[in-house]
């Protein structure tokens, strides 16, 4: 069955003063998709994410959101959409409980049928004991789990988070996006979210989208990424600082689509075939301390593939 687009942008462009900070990006997302924007620091993430979310309303294109341009009615068409910032937006010097009683306050939710949701949502995040105590006594996961309530209070239509498991160790990561994802299933919800942890996009994404210097760059399922990529991933390390000329032209250069001081990254369509003859090469020529692997491409090497490829 077929899904709604639920999310389009068209030809955004914004800028400041005389810097183009996102530069006529498009693209669009259906009902019930949980969608990744890759990118890295000052790409465009958060800006986008702030114009969708109708927080920044200065841009050229075109945002619609469940059919309708934000620009039309922004008030009613910022009720379908829940956001996470990035930054806290929370008060630490009261309860819990208030700061959500402020966000109710925001949407004029009526007190009575809104605190029924916060108890019930609370008890699920396992943060219902802790909703009158001040903010500030809160570990990172816990207003992380405060901060995804009052973006869900209103009961929106997609839910926008921008970095949301930023700082949190790898347990409390996995426990905000099994939340997420549980809620999405359980809400209806359509995911949109920005991030720097590629593991993030392999597990839970079923559509990625990798921004650059303000431009889109790439798009489409994950499987499809992956195999636009390439049969298989040559990846070289070496615990030299730098590595030798050697290594380097081990492999055609045009199948090099990421080289740092300690690692090389080869697309290939004959793995076991390249494998040997690197293999070979290394011994021949004596290069030690070096671990060459075979592997199915990943969205992480997707995400280098796009970001760090030379050009043809």
């Amino acid at each position: 069955m077929k899904k709604d687009i639920i999310l389009n942008v068209s030809k955004l462009t914004k800028k400041l003063k005389k810097t183009t900070l996102l530069n006529d990006i498009s693209f669009s997302i259906n009902e019930n998709m949980c969608c990744g924007i890759l990118g890295p620091n000052g790409a465009g993430k958060s800006t986008l994410l702030n114009l969708i979310s109708g927080y920044d309303k200065k841009y050229h294109g075109e945002i619609s959101i469940c059919g309708k341009k934000l620009t039309e009615d922004f008030l009613e068409i910022t009720r379908h959409i829940g956001f996470v910032p990035q930054s806290e937006n929370l008060d630490h010097y009261i309860s819990a409980l208030a700061n959500l009683k402020f966000q109710m306050d925001l949407y004029r939710l009526p007190y009575s049928k809104t605190i029924n949701f916060v108890e019930n949502l609370s008890k699920r995040l396992g943060i219902y004991s802790k909703l009158k105590n001040k903010v500030f006594t809160l570990s990172g996961g816990e207003k992380q789990k405060l901060i995804i309530i009052m973006a869900l209070l209103h009961n929106p239509s997609i839910l926008i988070l921008d970095e949301p498991t930023f700082g949190l160790d790898f347990e409390s990561r996995l426990e905000i996006w099994n939340i997420i994802k549980s809620l999405q299933k359980d809400m209806n919800l359509t995911i949109l979210f920005s991030t720097h942890h590629l593991d993030e996009t392999e597990e839970f994404c079923d559509y990625v989208i990798i921004v650059s210097q303000g431009v889109k760059l790439v798009e489409g399922i994950p499987s499809a990424l992956k195999n636009k990529l390439g049969e298989e991933i040559i990846t070289i390390k070496t615990s030299s600082s730098v590595i030798s000329d050697n290594l380097r032209i081990l492999m055609p250069q045009k199948d090099l689509f990421y080289e740092d001081k300690s690692i090389l990254k080869f697309t290939t369509s004959c793995g076991k075939e390249a494998m040997t003859k690197i293999s070979t090469i290394i011994k021949n020529q004596k290069i030690h301390n070096v671990e060459i692997s075979l592997s199915s491409p990943s969205i992480t090497d997707v995400y280098l593939f796009n970001i760090f490829r030379r050009p043809a």
